[in-house]
């Protein structure tokens, strides 16, 4: 079957910080309601009752945050419904579900190992100043890797459209999360009501 363009994205992601933003507004807003009511009431109680409640104030900011942040990242973060992201990527939407290519930067290997090198000898490794001598760091050299992956229609749960973005949340263990700007978007009009129209169909 043909692919209709019309149905498709161009190649876009979304930076690391934006990121951390989704994922805390749209995956940790319960846990941090709980946690700014008890860091604000022991801020009060530290300066009208006890200085003491300053110590739970301080629990609370450098203690139970940056473990749940650490929990957020690795449990909602590195699942394959978020990570994909921060990934450039392009879209396409099918009769089956949003079909995404991914496109992957790995860093060439410098030297390639070999299983002849004598027994004790020294390998030289990427960080080796030897290697890296008369040559711009910056300019390392990648490889693409392509990967695809498709999300179903009766995956995704709901879908959040805005001026400048689409956010569809998918289902899963954990959940997930796909962020579409509309600026990547060939066909805005198209590609909206097919959206609409296919994931109506599948709820």
């Amino acid at each position: 079957m043909e692919k209709n363009n019309e149905l498709t994205t161009t190649r876009f992601r979304i930076s690391n910080f934006k990121f951390a933003l989704l994922l805390f507004r749209l995956l940790a807003g319960w846990w941090l309601l709980p946690l700014i009511i008890i860091f604000i009431t022991a801020i009060i109680l530290s300066v009208a009752v006890d200085l003491a409640y300053a110590i739970v104030a301080l629990m609370v900011l450098l203690i139970l945050t940056p473990s749940l942040m650490a929990f957020l990242y690795i449990y909602y973060g590195l699942a394959p419904n978020c990570w994909m992201n921060i990934i450039d990527k392009e879209l396409y939407l099918s009769s089956s579900g949003i079909e995404i290519k991914m496109y992957i930067k790995q860093k060439l290997k410098n030297i390639e190992e070999s299983f002849d090198n004598p027994i004790g000898e020294e390998i030289p490794t990427e960080n080796d100043s030897s290697i890296l001598e008369g040559n711009d760091v910056e300019n390392v050299e990648y490889e693409i890797e392509e990967r695809t992956k498709t999300i179903e229609w009766h995956e995704i749960e709901n879908m959040n459209v805005s001026t400048d973005n689409i956010i569809l949340s998918i289902k899963g263990k954990p959940k997930g999360f796909l962020y579409i700007p509309i600026s990547s978007i060939v066909n805005i009009s198209k590609f909206l009501k097919e959206l609409r129209l296919k994931i109506n169909v599948s709820a």
